[in-house]
């Protein structure tokens, strides 16, 4: 899991429009779905605002690509990017992805065969989960 350090989110999903063009954003949520594709990858970034596509560009960013093979879908990430226009999204914009910080998320537990198991990483007594029950009149 990495540190978010200095990381500030500076855009919920929803704001990431074409009048943004150019611009460097910092995104964070979790991941609704992670498709690769030899050197180009592409991210549904989804937060409590929506979601955005971030792609993933193996020459551009290469340590980041590497990090793609520990995150799955549901993993918590931040990213860094840049928006661009694009006609080939239904919002006609995508985040090019700069680098990417993996919070917590799901990894293969390493059980032989062909069940497909999944452990949550927990970083601490602080990032437990912990279900409130509440009354509502």
């Amino acid at each position: 899991m990495d540190s978010l350090s200095n990381w500030t989110k500076t855009h919920f999903t929803n704001e990431i429009v074409p009048a943004l063009d150019g611009k460097k954003v910092t995104l964070m949520g979790w991941l609704r779905d992670v498709r690769l594709h030899g050197n180009l990858a592409f991210l549904v970034l989804a937060d409590r605002e929506g979601d955005a596509q971030v792609t993933v560009l193996k020459k551009n960013a290469p340590k980041a690509f590497e990090k793609l093979s520990e995150i799955t879908r549901e993993s918590a990430v931040a990213v860094k990017g840049t928006v661009k226009k694009t006609d080939k999204t239904n919002r006609g914009v995508e985040v090019i992805l700069d680098d990417i910080l993996l919070r917590r998320g799901f990894s293969r537990c390493g059980v032989k065969g062909d069940a497909d198991l999944r452990c949550i990483h927990m970083a601490g007594a602080l990032e437990k989960c912990v279900a409130r029950f509440g009354y509502i009149k």
